[in-house]
């Protein structure tokens, strides 16, 4: 896992989405100082990805990295953002 903290936390700023903490100390303060960071950087959040649409096939786990259009979306996400969804069944 990581290493111990030292004293002191430093990082670049502005905090690049690339970056990956050396330790915990690192880590939570790349957590706290980024809301990109934290969804983009594929380090905190993963997913499963299922390769069969078999209910048995348990998935390979994998960092989650938003696509461009869920980047742009998420930079200008405000509190009164309406997400459109398609009623099931009628997305052909």
């Amino acid at each position: 896992m990581l290493d111990e903290a030292p004293a002191e936390v430093t990082f670049p700023s502005p905090l690049p989405l690339d970056y990956e903490p050396k330790n915990t100390a690192e880590l939570l303060a790349c957590a706290r100082a980024s809301a990109a960071w934290r969804l983009c950087s594929g380090y905190l959040y993963k997913i499963i990805i299922k390769e069969t649409d078999d209910e048995d096939d348990p998935g390979v786990v994998k960092p989650f990295r938003p696509n461009t259009a869920q980047c742009r979306s998420l930079r200008g996400i405000h509190n009164r953002n309406v997400v459109l969804k398609a009623p099931p069944g009628r997305l052909r």
